[in-house]
């Protein structure tokens, strides 16, 4: 994904959300996501560079507070943002942003998602566990437990 890429080169998205995401068609008969919106990109040339991130209520972290974030606090945020954006494209409108609001904690989130996950793929206890780790790697709250976007592509291609 695009977004894996940008990271490698010191590039946060900030933004990451549906809207932000177009999907074209490949000569392969594949879907192609590419990343659009860059209006609260930031860019660290150092390691410990600061960067203001923006957001998009609904589909930022738990971590942001309109503080400065260095590079890899930022790419942990644009982690969980993606996972967000999995979350809806995987369960539909069960987990819009308007939907998740319903959920007073983030224990009861990630407890909604096991059991969506369990309806979804209850039969196939494999693919189930990959998922369910996809999601609260993704999603936890603590951003070090994040992995990075690359890390979790390959996890959940093997789902």
């Amino acid at each position: 994904m695009t977004n894996s890429y940008l990271t490698e080169l010191g590039v946060i998205h900030g933004d990451m959300k549906p809207g932000n995401i177009l999907i074209f068609p490949s000569s392969t008969e594949t879907l192609i996501p590419k990343l659009i919106d860059f209006g609260y990109s930031s860019m660290a040339l150092l390691r410990d560079d600061k960067l203001a991130i923006g957001c998009t209520w609904g589909w930022a972290a738990p971590e942001w507070t309109g503080r400065l974030f260095t590079l890899l606090e930022a790419k942990k945020m644009d982690v969980y943002s993606f996972g967000l954006v999995c979350l809806l494209v995987t369960f539909g409108d069960r987990f819009s942003a308007e939907m998740r609001s319903d959920y007073h904690c983030h224990d009861s989130l990630l407890q909604a998602i096991a059991r969506a996950i369990d309806a979804e793929l209850g039969a196939f206890p494999e693919q189930a566990r990959q998922v369910a780790h996809f999601f609260t790697s993704a999603l936890s709250e603590d951003p070090e437990q994040r992995g990075d976007i690359a890390e979790l592509l390959e996890s959940i291609s093997q789902a």
